[in-house]
């Protein structure tokens, strides 16, 4: 049959416990060449490609057919897979090199043996091909993919997990994640529609332990659209809530020259905000790792010394607002 080969590998420097990448990998079968890795340059346009590449930790070495990442050189016909159709030992071997050239070899044997296969089954279940256009249609869910956005074909196991209460099916276009190029647009129907605000329905995706992540979406004609750059599992919530704000260290503010917010937003994302001293505006920043909302103080605008009124307004993806108002001296 026709296999693929990944090593996981790091390099390690003097004096140091940190571990780095492997600049140069090298797969040889039976003392030829079959497939090389050098990482020394890539583009913007490339750096989604690595998630074909690599597989949890592994380093794939075989180019699949979608991918057309630079660094990845195959010298078969076959983008770097081996067919094993012999009853023999394969003999392979791994070279791997540093920046500064040293070196690693791991060999290693597969044998070919006769063994039963068998076929999978398609009964029920969706196949998409990496160079054409691909449409998925569930009841209640559509999604398409356009083509060259997949990095291979691949045979889904897809399933629609039934809730009668909930807003919508809850859709397992695939129970693992499959990286797409570009991005898909996924359309899923609204069944109960708990709320009239259409504005509050968003898409979510479902991580293998039930962990959810937003992914935005609008309302209409019954569906939620939204565009997704992986296939997992997928379906439609409600987002009610209001971010939340919280003033810190507000009696430091004069100290520091900064005024500090804290934002929480459980479900969607943060799509707008706006402060003001005393009614007038003042160009917030939105600190993203640390979810804080930050004005350093500008003394040639804001008068030192005296009491002023701070306001910070936070609306999320889905329209909901919350207003803070604080009272202090700056």
């Amino acid at each position: 049959g026709l296999i693929g080969v990944g090593v996981k590998a790091y390099d390690y420097m003097n004096e140091t416990t940190n571990y780095y990448g492997v600049h140069t990998v090298s797969l040889f079968m039976d003392n030829q060449e079959i497939f090389r890795s050098v990482v020394n340059r890539f583009s913007a346009e490339e750096n989604r490609m690595i998630r074909s590449w690599t597989y949890h930790s592994y380093m794939k070495s075989f180019r699949e057919p979608g991918n057309k990442l630079r660094m990845l050189q195959t010298f078969n016909d076959q983008n770097g897979l081996i067919t094993i159709d012999e009853e023999r030992d394969y003999r392979f071997t791994y070279l791997l090199k540093d920046l500064y050239g040293n070196t690693s070899t791991y060999p290693f044997t597969v044998r070919g043996k006769p063994q039963p296969f068998t076929q999978p089954d398609y009964k029920n279940k969706s196949y998409l091909e990496w160079d054409k256009t691909n449409i998925l249609s569930e009841p209640g869910l559509e999604l398409h993919i356009p083509k060259g956005s997949l990095y291979d074909n691949v045979l889904l196991n897809n399933e629609i997990l039934l809730d009668s209460g909930a807003v919508s099916f809850t859709y397992q276009i695939n129970d693992e994640p499959i990286p797409i190029h570009t991005y898909g647009d996924l359309y899923i129907g609204v069944r109960n529609k708990t709320v009239a605000d259409s504005a509050k329905y968003y898409i979510a995706r479902i991580d293998k332990n039930g962990k959810t992540t937003s992914l935005g979406g609008k309302y209409e004609n019954g569906f939620v659209k939204a565009q997704v750059r992986e296939l997992g599992t997928f379906t439609v919530q409600v987002d009610t809530i209001p971010p939340q704000i919280k003033e810190i260290n507000p009696k430091q503010w004069k100290n520091t020259g900064k005024i500090v917010f804290k934002i929480e937003e459980k479900e969607t994302d943060i799509a707008a905000y706006r402060g003001t001293i005393d009614g007038k505006y003042v160009p917030f920043m939105w600190e993203i790792v640390t979810n804080r909302i930050v004005y350093p103080v500008n003394p040639r605008k804001i008068k030192k010394g005296v009491k002023h009124t701070v306001e910070l307004s936070v609306t999320d993806a889905c329209g909901n607002k919350e207003k803070i108002t604080v009272n202090v001296i700056l």
